[in-house]
């Protein structure tokens, strides 16, 4: 049985009975790259998207943040496990560092479809970093991450998704490449979070290097999860001492 959205999966029959892609304008063309990504129909990815990743011009941008004055608390929430949190703000790069497991997450809610984008950086290599989509706003009793959400997460060598909170199971997830991620302390990486509701995909680009690592995971469609749909990053650090990420 294959459970995922009919207009996209129409586009990518068509393109493997006939070679060529054909999207009617009222069909999301993310959707599409996506699937075709899931499957690994490389000609069909390389047909809907030249570049990679950062490819945003078929989004509007909502929400769009530049840490350089501060945390602006008609936008964010801060919420946290340890009391000895900080968030340092760089007022030249526009960056904010997270320390000691902040979470920093948005007031307003987004349903998907929907793509989340940023630069990120860690001084640890122990340490995690985590953006967990369709999320509330408290962490779990544990301190281990969002009490509920969809969590994007990188740590050491791993990249992967995990459901926090919801009685929901990641069907396959495939991987591109399946091995080779390893995270190194002050390299800058791009990630790319893009939720279609019954695919998720979530990249990380290394700009030393230009290396770039990407998942797509299957989910059940289900069109309302949750009353909470906020956007949570935060770190976790596993040193037991001040780390932080930006």
């Amino acid at each position: 049985m294959l459970d995922c959205d009919p207009e996209y999966f129409r586009v990518v029959l068509n393109y493997l009975r006939f070679g060529k892609v054909v999207i009617d304008y009222r069909v999301n063309r993310e959707g599409v790259i996506i699937l075709a990504k899931y499957f690994q129909i490389q000609g069909l990815i390389n047909e809907l998207c030249g570049g990679y990743i950062d490819d945003i011009g078929t989004w509007d941008t909502v929400l769009e943040e530049i840490f350089d004055s501060g945390i602006d608390t008609k936008k964010w929430i801060i919420n946290n496990f340890d009391q000895d949190y900080r968030l340092l703000i760089d007022n030249v790069y526009g960056s904010v560092r997270l320390v000691n497991q902040p979470m920093l997450i948005t007031k307003q809610q987004y349903l998907h479809p929907m793509r989340v984008s940023g630069k990120w950086q860690i001084t640890n290599p122990n340490d995690s970093f985590h953006v967990a989509i369709r999320a509330g706003v408290k962490f779990n009793e544990n301190g281990r991450g969002a009490q509920y959400g969809i969590d994007c997460l990188a740590m050491n060598s791993v990249l992967d998704i995990a459901i926090r909170g919801y009685n929901l199971h990641i069907g396959n997830i495939q991987r591109n490449p399946v091995r080779g991620f390893r995270l190194v302390p002050y390299n800058n990486y791009i990630f790319e979070i893009t939720d279609m509701g019954d695919i998720i995909s979530f990249a990380m680009k290394e700009e030393e290097t230009g290396l770039v690592w990407e998942l797509v995971a299957h989910l059940p469609r289900v069109d309302h999860m949750s009353i909470q749909n906020h956007i949570a990053f935060y770190n976790r650090e596993r040193a037991g001492d001040d780390n932080e990420s930006i």
